[in-house]
């Protein structure tokens, strides 16, 4: 009679979630715990190492150079000794360069190490209090030469000849030009200006720019027509006399009231003045008038000079002009004596102002995007998600507002750009390149109410629009971490899903709500903490298995996996100690035949240095007679070869593995045999 026995081998895999089990690839586990997999086995876990505790009740936010800093009632702790307060919720902690930079509901607050302790780095007091104001006013005055009109004029009204309007419109340019040169190049204005002033860092970042101001509105008045009586002879107008062009100039004045914080000195570097770009106050077109009489002598005279611009062009100038630097001084110490002492700046002991009285060579120039910026940055827009990569914190607005940072300075914004219209809910960085979606270059992940976005970039490091990448939305609350190059995150159907480029894979369905997410370089693991307290650990295949981790938190960043206990606990998930753990495997149903088979053996590839485990095979056989045991092995000790044990069974569909016990860490489940 034909030999018609049949062996299946398989290899034991994780946990993987299927509305039916016998669809699941043989091996595949119904239920895992303390195991995951490596090299078609499974290989049991080890205990996290303890690296430390925290207060009970604290809530873990950053560790940074061994320290730990927490959170418990709204105060901020590093290693249980209090640093500051804060008066929101604190949203995230941040190392950037040499800072800690806390982000809360709204703002962020600047932290930084003064020799073993830990203190709060208030901008504010980094800030001098300075006034810009119109200061030593004078008057330049050209004369403009007498006019002989070509033919006289036998009455006297507009228009006068193309030829005459040349003469006069020349003679007013040139007298305009020595008068404007004349006053710039003492350093002195003739025409309304904004002014601010910054404080910069020694990495030659700002901290902080003031909101801009208006001074010289009243040098509007240089763009008023000037006065020429009338030349007549026979009762006919032949001529012009010579007339005066007098242009109002001031200087810029800075008035301290006071200087840079005493702990601030060591960090700022210098506290500079800017200027925007004189604007066009008069149109370089002739503009004139014939009047029948003119001042107290009654007599025609032609009032001419350039076509003047309203108040409200002239802002508009100024509003998108960029800005130069006219002073700057490094002697910080003279601020706390309220002077402003620079190579160009001298004081008016009078006023007791300092004041600008001669052009910067050399000086920095801002765009008015960078002034903004930082101008909107010192502001701080009320961020709900915030991110560092490259050096650099990136914060986000619920409104779509983006703010990114100087590399390695979170106290200089660089830029703040409104990215989309839509909610958000937030960060990631962008891993991988975007090839598909013509994205080019990109910074970060934005993730909103709409959809998860990727912000563009230039490649001069300018943020532009974001861009869509796929419709999934976040979960509330939820904070996706990144790990392999992928983006893990749980989505708003309570699904745990891996982003990959522009690509979104649902990897455990229906997972329930989620507390926080860790991701494990060391062994390729993603840790969840569920609502409920259970811990699971995800391969990067997507199967999982339950770990007996008591954790109450999970911290991640790029250096650290971390689990908090509920005693306060500090537990390294990337490192383990060896320890006799509860293990259990059980697989999904794994179907001999479409009928019904009979199982005569099973082999069973255990290798422990201590298992006190039970091998069990159990039959099914439909819905009525199903999960009945068919072979049950007890191992207790050393095992170090395959154990092969015959069974005798009545006729069954469908089989399931089961190792359940204890062993230690590093005992292996490997292939499993069935002959039927």
């Amino acid at each position: 009679m034909r030999n018609t026995t049949k062996t299946m081998v398989l290899a034991p895999r994780c946990a993987r979630h299927y509305n039916d089990g016998e669809a699941a690839a043989h091996g595949e586990a119904a239920m895992a715990l303390n195991v995951r997999e490596q090299e078609q086995s499974l290989v049991v876990t080890g205990q996290p190492v303890q690296r430390g505790t925290i207060p009970t009740g604290h809530r873990l936010m950053l560790v940074d150079n061994g320290h730990f800093f927490t959170v418990a009632a709204g105060v901020i702790y590093c290693d249980g000794t209090a640093v500051t307060q804060s008066a929101t919720d604190v949203l995230a902690m941040h190392r950037v360069g040499s800072g800690i930079v806390v982000v809360n509901a709204t703002g962020l607050i600047h932290l930084r190490y003064s020799g073993n302790t830990v203190v709060e780095t208030a901008v504010s007091e980094a800030v001098p209090q300075l006034q810009l104001t119109m200061a030593d006013q004078f008057t330049s005055q050209q004369q403009l030469a007498a006019v002989t009109f070509a033919e006289p004029y036998t009455t006297w009204a507009a228009p006068l000849s193309a030829a005459d309007e040349k003469t006069i419109a020349s003679n007013f340019a040139m007298a305009w030009k020595t008068a404007s040169t004349a006053i710039t190049s003492v350093g002195a204005y003739f025409t309304p200006l904004m002014a601010c002033y910054g404080v910069r860092l020694h990495d030659d970042n700002y901290l902080w720019i003031s909101n801009p101001t208006t001074i010289g509105l009243t040098t509007m008045a240089n763009a008023q027509q000037v006065a020429a009586n009338c030349v007549t002879a026979s009762s006919r107008y032949t001529g012009i006399v010579a007339a005066t062009l007098a242009m109002s100039a001031y200087r810029v004045g800075i008035k301290v009231t006071s200087g840079v914080g005493e702990h601030w000195l060591p960090l700022v570097k210098a506290i500079d003045v800017f200027v925007t770009t004189q604007p066009t106050i008069a149109s370089q077109s002739l503009s004139y008038r014939c009047a029948a009489t003119h001042g107290t002598s009654r007599v025609p005279a032609l009032l001419y000079g350039w076509q003047a611009q309203s108040q409200e062009q002239v802002l508009a100038q100024l509003a998108a002009s960029g800005w130069s630097m006219v002073a700057t001084t490094t002697d910080l110490a003279s601020l706390a004596d309220g002077r402003f002492v620079a190579s160009n700046v001298v004081r008016v002991a009078a006023t007791a102002t300092d004041v600008v009285s001669a052009p910067m060579v050399g000086g920095a120039t801002l765009t008015r995007e960078q002034v903004e910026a930082i101008a909107r940055g010192s502001s701080e827009v009320a961020p709900v998600a915030s991110l560092v990569r490259n050096g650099r914190l990136y914060t986000a607005s619920a409104d779509g507002h983006l703010a990114m940072t100087a590399q390695g300075n979170a106290l200089a914004t660089a830029q703040v750009t409104h990215v989309t219209g839509a909610q958000v809910l937030a960060l990631a960085p962008v891993l991988r390149p975007l090839y598909s979606g013509g994205f080019g270059r990109y910074a970060v992940y934005m993730f909103t109410n709409e959809g998860i976005y990727a912000v563009a970039q230039s490649a001069q490091g300018r943020l532009g629009e974001a861009r869509l990448v796929d419709r999934a939305v976040i979960a509330p609350g939820c904070v996706p971490v990144d790990g392999d190059r992928d983006v893990y995150f749980v989505n708003r159907y309570n699904s745990l899903c891996r982003l990959t480029g522009s690509a979104v894979e649902v990897l455990l369905p229906g997972i329930g709500e989620v507390q926080a997410l860790a991701w494990d370089d060391c062994h390729g693991e993603l840790h969840v903490l569920a609502d409920g307290g259970e811990t699971l650990a995800v391969q990067a295949s997507g199967h999982y298995s339950r770990r007996t981790v008591a954790a109450s938190q999970l911290y991640n960043d790029t250096s650290h996996a971390l689990a908090v206990t509920a005693q306060g606990e500090v537990l390294d998930l990337t490192h383990e100690n060896d320890a006799q753990q509860q293990v259990l495997y059980q697989s999904h149903p794994i179907v001999l035949a479409g009928q019904c088979a009979v199982p005569r053996s099973v082999s069973w590839c255990v290798i422990s240095n201590a298992a006190q485990v039970a091998l069990s095979l159990h039959g099914e056989r439909g819905m009525s007679c199903h999960g009945f045991l068919i072979g049950r092995l007890r191992v207790n000790g050393v095992v170090r070869a395959p154990l092969a044990v015959p069974v005798v069974s009545s006729p069954c569909r469908s089989v399931r593995f089961t190792v359940d016990g204890t062993a230690l860490s590093g005992t292996v489940i490997a292939t499993l045999k069935i002959r039927f």
